[in-house]
């Protein structure tokens, strides 16, 4: 599993190319086409890889964050209610939401014209529908542009690696995926 936090990047190298130097590369991953470097600005090391073995492990880091797509409006509410904080803080905390992120809750925002700074114990229950509304199709065009502009595995990699660079976040249903 590898977490981002906010100065992580992952940067696509190709075949033969050298990584940065110096203590900001953090990891440098070999493939037949080209590397994968996993860096860090600053001096606060935040970002982590962890390797996990099997689903049980996988299951175990999750931070606890529901699936936006696949809630509805009284839950997607609940979990904002349930602490006063700004609406950018609490889209991006893993264990009220899975899959936003930094960048996400920044166009989620924009697009449904709420301030970042706005506390959620200050919305009304019109606001809640609009939000949630707002969420679900900002992150489901991100789904559906993904699913339609490639076709294979080192396409979407390719178009993941290069969202993250860009500084957006990537969903993905890990645990499915995972063997047991």
């Amino acid at each position: 599993v590898l977490h981002l936090m906010i100065a992580g990047r992952l940067k696509w190298l190709a075949a033969g190319a050298r990584p940065p130097a110096g203590k900001a590369t953090l990891a440098v991953f070999e493939f037949g086409g080209g590397s994968l470097v996993f860096t860090e600005a600053g001096t606060t090391r935040r970002a982590s890889l962890h390797l996990l073995q099997g689903r049980d492990a996988l299951v175990a880091s999750d931070p606890g964050g529901i699936d936006v797509m696949a809630c509805e409006l009284s839950a997607f509410a609940a979990r904002l209610r349930s602490e006063n904080h700004t609406l950018k803080r609490s889209l991006t905390d893993p264990r009220l939401f899975s899959g936003i992120g930094n960048a996400y809750s920044d166009e989620i925002l924009h697009a449904a014209r709420m301030s970042p700074f706005r506390r959620t114990a200050a919305l009304s229950e019109a606001d809640w529908a609009t939000l949630f509304r707002t969420t679900q199709a900002q992150i489901g065009g991100a789904i559906i542009l993904l699913a339609r502009t490639h076709t294979n595995a080192v396409e979407i990699l390719q178009c993941a690696i290069d969202a993250l660079v860009s500084g957006r976040d990537v969903i993905a249903r890990r645990a499915a995926e995972v063997p047991s």
